[in-house]
């Protein structure tokens, strides 16, 4: 979710799945996949095969990501600006991935280290790594962690810039992908839709202090706290709290506080697919790319406030969400 800011005219999608669509905030995106070569049409359904960087010329900001459905599940891949530095939350090291993307033209060094529930996880094969210059690599976690805990992976480069993606494999029903998350002392979720399943909250204390985590909810009728919805997360550690009982089967949003910065991430695991939620952004001004569904507000504010919608540069509504 993008609030207004620094004006972006090139993103990349690490997208790991088996095909998607590019959906995107602009009509004239042009898109190019990971060797330079461009997609004619890249809006076109399932076109998208492999990660690919959009670009749009003007003065407009481009919002964008790929959506997957296929008889695996369903998933999103939020595209953004590369970095040089970045966290990952993993729900299960034995079925994710990471892609790591360069969409420049100059190599990058990527060193990765990764952190559970008991802190640092070493392994070989974690620091160097090699991406040339408009390439991507798959990063099979099995290898370098043990199964069915939760772990964060946090990237560095030494050179260069990378994108990159949590891409859930096999082991289990669904696909999903996951952006990087940011520390911080509060996260919003806009929506838990936890009649779909088991809801977990990943949490990853990258401090040198002990978080003591709080979880409030977001509901219809306003705030509440989550029974149970407390963690004291020890420094350099990743754990997972399972809310699936306390949110017993709700639509509600979600407010995570803690005593230091944190990174937080939602994993809902149903019969036939799996869902990974990121914290959204709070503002007075958003833009979002989405497939079609619902769009669902909470206000995570001390009073009512009035939201104008407008989709698809036509249609407006407004409504007026309570506190």
């Amino acid at each position: 979710m993008a609030s207004a800011g620094p004006l972006v005219q090139s993103v990349d999608c690490p997208f790991g799945g088996r095909s998607g669509t590019i959906v995107a905030s602009e009509d004239q995106v042009k898109a190019r996949d990971s060797h330079g070569k461009p997609l004619k049409d890249p809006t076109e359904p399932g076109a998208v095969l492999s990660p690919v960087v959009l670009t749009q010329k003007g003065d407009r900001q481009v919002v964008a990501g790929v959506f997957s459905q296929t008889t695996a599940g369903v998933s999103w891949t939020e595209c953004g600006v590369p970095t040089t530095r970045g966290t990952l939350l993993v729900p299960d090291p034995a079925s994710t991935d990471l892609m790591i993307t360069n969409p420049d033209r100059h190599d990058a060094t990527v060193s990765l280290s990764l952190t559970g529930p008991d802190g640092s996880i070493s392994g070989r094969g974690l620091g160097d790594i090699q991406i040339a210059g408009g390439s991507s690599l798959r990063v099979p976690l099995t290898v370098h962690a043990p199964a069915g805990i939760p772990i964060s992976a946090s990237f560095r480069t030494s050179s260069g810039r990378v994108r990159m993606a949590a891409v859930k494999t096999g082991g289990g029903p669904g696909q999903e992908q996951a952006a990087p998350v940011e520390a911080s002392t509060s996260a919003r979720f806009g929506v838990v839709p936890s009649d779909q399943g088991k809801v977990r909250l990943l949490v990853s204390n990258p401090s040198d202090d002990r978080a003591e985590v709080r979880v409030d909810a977001l509901g219809e009728r306003g705030r509440f706290s989550v029974p149970d919805g407390t963690a004291s997360v020890e420094p350099g550690t990743t754990v997972m709290l399972d809310l699936s009982t306390p949110l017993e089967g709700q639509h509600v949003g979600l407010a995570i506080h803690s005593s230091v910065p944190i990174m937080s991430m939602i994993a809902i695991e149903g019969d036939k697919d799996v869902a990974w939620l990121t914290p959204g952004t709070s503002a007075t001004h958003l833009r979002e790319a989405v497939p079609a569904g619902k769009l669902r507000v909470v206000n995570p504010g001390t009073a009512a406030t009035t939201i104008r919608v407008k989709h698809s540069q036509t249609e407006e509504y407004t409504a007026e969400i309570p506190a």
